[in-house]
């Protein structure tokens, strides 16, 4: 077992003991833009490492360091600010991010399956793909908190619960156990969940802003938990999945 994390810098592979790994650090060819992903296509430990940075290249790593061949991304238009995510879908692989106008879903390679020019501007929140859907799709947020749709057939779609700010935390998560994904809100100091027909699970209003997107816990009996962080009062909150504290 080892420790992979990033730097602004560096790419770092610690052993148990705390030791580098052979080849560790590697230094990026430009500065990160957002947490390295971690990924292992077949479930082989064949791994690979994903980056974005400020140059506008999302670079490819084997489990050595080395940079990938065959690896035929080329530029995104803008800076990623967000964690790249892959998901397998019919087959199929599907490496998702997007910029700060752009979405991107590309193969293994590199290659482009399909892109998304929007007129509007992304939040700093990942991709994600909502399997519990009738008809499967990624989704995130623009900068004002509308949820952005996008299917693997090449459609968009969109929809608004409420006005958020630039800086919110969104999420996909079953809160409430029935199977079907959530949407997750966290606002400076408020918590929201709306299930899929847009009504509202519970709303949980903190002592202070957060500071970090939330975090979910999985406890027995099927049940889910939010963890969020406010420094300013230096408290975490543990939130149960009807709204109350924990």
């Amino acid at each position: 077992m080892q420790y992979l994390f990033s730097t602004e810098n560096h790419i770092h592979l610690i052993d148990r003991l705390g030791n580098y790994v052979d080849k560790y650090p590697i230094k990026l060819r430009a500065k990160a833009t957002a947490p390295l992903s971690l990924f292992d296509y077949n479930k082989d430990k064949n791994y690979r490492i994903v980056i974005p940075c400020s140059d506008n290249n999302v670079y490819l790593y084997d489990a050595d360091g080395d940079i990938v061949k065959g690896w035929e991304f080329e530029t995104t238009e803008n800076v990623v600010r967000t964690e790249i995510m892959h998901y397998f879908i019919s087959g199929d692989d599907y490496i998702a991010f997007h910029d700060d106008y752009k979405a991107y879903f590309i193969n293994r390679k590199g290659e482009s399956r399909h892109e998304f020019l929007t007129s509007f501007s992304f939040s700093n929140n990942r991709m994600y793909f909502d399997y519990s859907y009738s008809t499967p799709r990624f989704v995130t947020t623009d900068n004002h908190g509308v949820l952005r749709f996008f299917y693997p057939d090449g459609r968009q779609d969109s929809l608004k619960l409420e006005d958020y700010s630039e800086n919110h935390f969104f999420a996909l998560k079953d809160i409430d156990s029935d199977g079907r994904n959530d949407y997750v809100f966290l606002d400076n100091d408020k918590l929201q969940v709306f299930n899929r027909n847009e009504k509202m699970i519970f709303t949980y209003n903190l002592e202070s802003d957060a500071d970090f997107e939330p975090v979910f816990y999985s406890f027995p009996r099927n049940q889910i938990k939010i963890g969020i962080v406010c420094s300013s009062v230096n408290k975490i909150f543990l939130i149960n999945s009807d709204g109350t504290l924990f």
